[in-house]
Parts: C-alpha cells; structure tokens; sequence
C-alpha cells in the first residue's frame, strides 16, 4: 500500500510539472490561427527570405528567427523561457507546413496527366 501511494505522489508531481511546462491553450490557438505570408523581397541585411507572421493577438511581425520570436511570444504573452522556445519552435512549424503546402500545389498546377489528354 505505502509503495501505491508513492506511485500516486510520483505521478501527479509529474502531471503538475508538465503542466508548468506546457503552452497555455490560448497561445497554441493563436498559434494554429496564424497566418504566413512569404515575401518576395530578401531580408536587406542576411539575404534571406522573409517571412510575415500574423498572430492573432500579437500583431504581425517578421520572423527573424527563434532567438527574436520567443522573445516577442514571451513578451506578449507572458511566457517562461521554456515556453517561449516551445511557441517559437511551434510558429516555425507552421511555416514549414504553409511552405510546403504552396510547394505542393505549384508543382501540382504544372503537371499535366497523359491519360486524359489522348
């Protein structure tokens, strides 16, 4: 029974702990509700490609790095440093995914199927 009750005690420290370190559900929403606009004009000092982030809640802003949009998630919302990296890491998924998914169709809209032009 003793040994029961320091599993029980084990796994809710543990539950709590996550709970500290997990993003709060308003800043994942605003994260999922994003939008990313990839501007044809390089970055004027790196060269590299631009890319506009539009968080509901936190205004929009260029995506200079992790580095600066955890800073900003953090400020904005309140974040530990943890949590930040974690929303930081979280907006440059999404903009994979919209990259990848604009790649996507571009190559899609070129292609043509023999089968149907015979």
């Amino acid at each position: 029974m003793l040994v029961w009750l320091d599993m029980a005690r084990f796994w809710r420290a543990r539950a709590r702990a996550s709970e500290k370190r997990s993003l709060p559900r308003d800043v994942v929403a605003a994260i999922e509700c994003a939008r990313f606009t990839f501007r044809d004009v390089p970055d004027p000092e790196t060269g590299a490609p631009r890319v506009l982030v539009q968080l509901p809640g936190a205004g929009p802003f260029y995506l200079d790095g992790l580095d600066d949009a955890a800073a900003r998630l953090g400020r904005q919302f309140e974040l530990e440093p943890a949590q930040a990296a974690q929303a930081a890491k979280l907006i440059a998924f999404g903009v994979n995914r919209e990259l990848r998914e604009q790649k996507r169709t571009a190559r899609d809209r070129g292609r043509k199927y023999s089968i149907w032009e015979w």
